[in-house]
């Protein structure tokens, strides 16, 4: 995979502080303790999760982008008393806890489990964050101010597994989304399509009948979904035959999934279990051919229907949807992506998402 960010990291964002911690036999890098003002009685942290085949050091220039942003206009802002910090670490299999490279790599790498080792990767890392969460107060300086808060943003793989922790951990308030997808049952469908896997062109009479389940994609895979991934978990059953691998090649336009039929009160309780009151900044590039952003069109137009503060049938849940599509663009992060990004997260802390500003876009 070339380098998501070469564009951004252009700009050479000069660097913060970092220090490494081994918390639960991850080493955890902390950007930003030397640049906390004196006067904060608080922390947020912005938790980085790097793309696949890259380490945590990948991370280092949007945490020092996150953190130099919030430094400088937190009292414009109105939030002169609140710090932040950002962690990054490397995500299972990768750098420091690389295990075998193959599991890494895709079908076309020669990877027969590229489905099932990318998923259980990922939501290994959301597992992680959860867990250094509970942890990383107890190794931070005694002089440290309380984390009151904590946010995500990953890229890439880190993307997949910020969406998971936006719908997993009650303590991520938001997430950033940045060329990912909430939708793997999609996203390995028309993977495996582009592939010409041998289980996806079988029977030739009706290629992707027998995808699922198969040795590619096999139904204990399915079944892990369902209980994680954000497509799999939320959808109502009308919704997620949309994403079976007959039909997974087909993007349905916005307007033939609205208006949604009538919803149960399952999927009104599992909305109000996951993602009440959060946020999350969805960036995509349109011309992404490795996580094309349709791939996660269903569960997005799902979200907005539900959520329009206007119309949407679960508009007192208090989530807050963005999504932005930046057209000619590839599987990279531009640097208007990398810089509205860490605006975003600025307007976060200081409260904005939601009542003001771009922040309140569906």
């Amino acid at each position: 995979m070339s380098d998501p960010l070469a564009a951004f990291n252009k700009g050479a964002q000069p660097p913060t502080s970092s220090t490494t911690y081994t918390i639960a036999g991850i080493l955890t890098t902390v950007h930003g303790l030397a640049e906390l003002p004196p006067d904060a009685h608080e922390v947020t942290v912005l938790w980085l999760l790097h793309p696949r085949l890259a380490t945590a050091q990948f991370m280092s220039s949007l945490a020092a982008a996150s953190i130099t942003y919030w430094n400088a206009n937190r009292v414009s802002l109105g939030q002169p008393r609140k710090g932040l910090l950002a962690v990054a670490f490397d995500q299972r299999n990768h750098g420091s806890r690389e295990v075998t490279s193959l599991a890494n790599g895709a079908w076309r790498d020669g990877n027969p489990r590229h489905a099932q080792d990318m998923f259980s990767s990922y939501q290994g890392t959301a597992h992680d964050v959860s867990l250094l969460i509970t942890h990383l107060g107890s190794y931070l300086p005694p002089t440290t101010p309380p984390i009151t808060q904590n946010l995500s943003l990953g890229i890439s793989l880190g993307a997949h597994a910020a969406w998971l922790t936006l719908l997993h951990d009650p303590r991520i308030a938001a997430g950033v989304i940045i060329i990912g997808t909430p939708d793997y049952t999609r996203l390995m469908c028309q993977r495996a399509m582009k592939s010409r896997l041998s289980d996806w062109t079988q029977p030739a009479s009706a290629p992707g009948s027998a995808f699922i389940p198969s040795p590619s994609f096999p139904a204990s895979l399915a079944a892990a979904l369902r209980i994680a991934d954000p497509a799999s978990l939320l959808l109502p059953p009308e919704l997620q035959a949309l994403s079976a691998p007959t039909q997974a090649h087909h993007i349905p336009p916005p307007d033939a999934l609205v208006p949604f039929p009538a919803f149960e009160a399952s999927q009104r309780e599992a909305l109000e279990h996951t993602i009440k009151g959060k946020a999350a900044l969805v960036l995509s590039g349109g011309a992404d051919k490795l996580v094309p952003p349709a791939t996660g069109r269903v569960f997005i137009e799902y979200l907005k229907q539900a959520v329009d503060p206007k119309t949407g049938w679960w508009r007192e849940g208090g989530f807050v949807l963005d999504e932005r599509v930046y057209e000619g663009v590839g599987h990279e992060v531009t640097p208007r992506m990398a810089e509205e990004a860490v605006k975003w997260v600025g307007e976060y802390l200081a409260g904005r998402v939601g009542g003001q500003g771009r922040g309140s876009k569906i």
